[in-house]
């Protein structure tokens, strides 16, 4: 690992020429071992800099192969997509695409357009439930894409005014899609924004915080409601499924929705249908045979029934609040 070598060369170096120290007489009396220590200090720190950041530069190596892989498996023989088109002909004139490795583990065209057609669906009954067509400034609603990353969505589909969308992807996958796109034009409805969130949920050791963390940084408001579109998660185990349904059910708000493609996750209907049950979400299945060439198809359309976890906590604290004025005031038991 020429790398590792290296930076530990150098430490070394560094560490010897500062072993030892002037004495008041101009002298440089011997080390007593504590520079030998503050070598050894010195060499591990870098060595796991280095192994962390070799660590991760090969996972977004890997992330921006499986995006590719990604992008060409959904992308639709009928359906005139610019932008997909411009994404693979970038990934084709750099190191291409190819082999079929990651293909079982992502969504096909048939399923992203069964997507699409359900989540503007339940946007459509969202609007029509809830704004009763009143005009609004700011973010009314909100989109949360979970895929593989090169996801067009936020520049293809004609979302209404006040819709956020916040994109999620490995942080090298969106800066490569974000200079392709930009060079084509890309740019969503009018009145509308696209943010990019720099974290691959898609993979298995994803940890538990980091959705929530990155989506507020970059402005999603779990009071308002959201339309959760996820895809390229076939490989999902049920414990990473667990883990995904509990951290963002308690992101959505009463009347929020969840479209997920489950299509090649080996739990059954009713195992995932328990999961988001449990953490407030009503689920149906709705499952496509295979037909002509399509593959089989398995998506779970839920409905959050509760409020998120910060309104939650919101309540609570003025339910608390108004106790201690009221005991202030002289009502207490």
């Amino acid at each position: 690992m020429p790398g590792v070598n290296a930076c530990v060369n150098t430490c070394l170096s560094r560490c010897a020429r500062n072993s030892g120290h002037a004495t008041g007489y101009g002298r440089t009396r011997r080390d007593d071992g504590g520079a030998r220590r503050a070598v050894q200090r010195s060499t591990r720190g870098a060595l796991g800099r280095v192994c962390a950041s070799e660590e991760e530069a090969e996972a977004s190596s890997r992330a921006w192969v499986r995006a590719k892989h990604a992008l060409r498996r959904r992308r639709s023989e009928q359906d005139e997509d610019v932008y997909a088109e411009a994404l693979l002909g970038a990934a084709m004139e750099g190191d291409g695409v190819d082999g079929d490795d990651d293909d079982a583990t992502t969504s096909t065209s048939h399923a992203t357009h069964a997507l699409d057609v359900l989540a503007f669906k339940r946007l459509s009954a969202m609007m029509n439930t809830y704004e009763n067509n009143v005009e609004t400034y700011g973010i009314a609603r909100q989109i949360v894409v979970i895929t593989a990353g090169g996801d067009t969505r936020a520049f293809r589909l004609p979302f209404p005014t006040g819709t956020a969308i916040f994109e999620c992807a490995d942080a090298e996958v969106h800066t490569k899609v974000a200079a392709t796109l930009k060079a084509v034009g890309a740019k969503p409805s009018r009145g509308c924004s696209h943010r990019r969130i720099p974290v691959d949920i898609t993979r298995e050791d994803v940890n538990y915080g980091d959705l929530e963390d990155r989506l507020e940084r970059s402005g999603y408001q779990p009071d308002v409601r959201s339309i959760w579109i996820v895809q390229d998660v076939h490989a999902w185990s049920h414990a990473r499924l667990s883990s995904f349904l509990a951290e963002s059910a308690d992101l959505m708000t009463i009347g929020s929705d969840i479209i997920l493609d489950a299509s090649g996750m080996a739990c059954t209907d009713d195992i995932a249908r328990r999961e988001f049950a449990a953490n407030g979400v009503l689920a149906e299945s709705i499952r496509i045979p295979p037909d002509d060439g399509r593959e089989p198809i398995r998506l779970f359309l839920g409905f959050k029934q509760r409020v998120s976890a910060k309104e939650v906590q919101y309540y609570r604290e003025q339910i608390i609040a108004a106790e201690d004025e009221a005991d202030e005031d002289g009502f207490e038991d």
